[in-house]
């Protein structure tokens, strides 16, 4: 792991497992098919270790994916400025691990439908009938993660 260097700022396992359940989206990056930087904003799902996401099945992610690669994953919890002290008061959470197209039918709709569960929860019957006709034609990933880090600054307002 990368070692944090303010480590005062340092949060727990758990802390980090909460924002990673309620966090509104958060950025992929791996390299793409040319070995370039490729950060990616997405919706997913977060559960036991690992971080699920969807997409079509074909496309650059697909491509620079493909069997599994390494990646990271951030998330901004929470960000608000304090102009007064020249910093800011946020909550952030990084990760580490190997992402790959999930291939298992099963694992794949239970992850759909935790998204549902997540994003539209007011929605569910709705949403598992959706699931049901986009399910042939939907790439799910997984991310299952090996290292995670979460940082947190307070700084008081005037």
């Amino acid at each position: 792991m990368i070692p944090m260097r303010r480590k005062d700022k340092s949060q727990s396992q758990e802390w980090c497992q909460e924002r990673l359940k309620k966090a509104p989206y958060g950025v992929l990056s791996i390299l793409d098919s040319q070995a370039r930087p490729y950060g990616i904003p997405l919706n997913y799902y977060y559960q036991e270790g690992k971080i699920y996401f969807h997409g079509a099945q074909e496309g650059e992610k697909v491509r620079a994916i493909g069997a599994g690669t390494q990646a990271s994953f951030s998330l901004v919890y929470r960000q608000e400025v304090v102009p007064d002290k020249f910093s800011s008061n946020y909550e952030s959470v990084i990760c580490f691990g190997q992402v790959k197209i999930l291939e298992d039918p099963r694992e794949k709709r239970q992850a759909l439908e935790g998204l549902i569960k997540k994003y539209s929860k007011d929605y569910e019957k709705e949403g598992l009938d959706y699931i049901d006709r986009a399910l042939a034609h939907t790439q799910v990933f997984v991310m299952t993660l090996e290292e995670t880090s979460g940082k947190k600054n307070q700084e008081e307002t005037s």
